[in-house]
């Protein structure tokens, strides 16, 4: 498979995709000092064999910082009674470099939030997901974060090496995951 980062600009390629994906997302890059991953997008790669699209990614990238938690995109952080811990605390900015998976940010390196992935229906369950995700660890960033909705996406992002924070919405419905770059250690 052959990955392309992508923007606004790939016509052809964008075309292609909004054909085969129901639930597709383009977001067109914004404010990057915005927090909220779904006004602003850095990064779109797509995942093509023979010039057809079989999966997308849309990512936002931020750039090394000292504080995890003003660097995530996590959408909640900054807004109280929205995130909790497996305590029942409630969780904020400044609590998240004490959660697993994100407290050995060293602040050295970028944070990627995968926002979404999605695949052609008719290739699914053939391993393009962590084919995808691999191509995603490779970028250059020190810690990976993502919402992971339902216990099967926490099992597919647990089998690629993602710690579950234990931070999730009050109702459980999601787990706040992140993989940490070994290179950053």
């Amino acid at each position: 498979m052959k990955f392309y980062e992508i923007d606004d600009k790939e016509h052809e390629l964008i075309t292609e995709i909004e054909k085969d994906f129901i639930n597709y997302t383009y977001l067109k890059w914004n404010n990057p000092k915005d927090r909220s991953p779904y006004l602003n997008q850095d990064l779109f790669v797509v995942g093509c064999e023979e010039g057809k699209p079989l999966i997308y990614a849309s990512c936002y990238l931020r750039n090394a910082s000292e504080d995890v938690g003003w660097n995530s995109c996590i959408d909640g952080l900054n807004t109280p009674g929205s995130l909790f811990d497996i305590d029942d605390n409630c969780v904020f900015i400044p609590d998240l470099k004490k959660y697993e998976g994100f407290k050995d940010y060293t602040g050295k390196g970028k944070i990627l939030h995968l926002g979404i992935i999605d695949c052609n229906s008719n290739f699914r369950k053939q391993g393009l997901g962590s084919e995808l995700v691999d191509y995603l660890k490779n970028k250059d960033s020190e810690l990976i974060e993502l919402l992971a909705n339902g216990s099967g996406q926490t099992i597919f992002f647990e089998k690629l090496g993602f710690i579950d924070s234990g931070i999730s919405n009050i109702k459980r419905e999601f787990s706040i995951m992140s993989w940490h770059n070994p290179k950053y250690k």
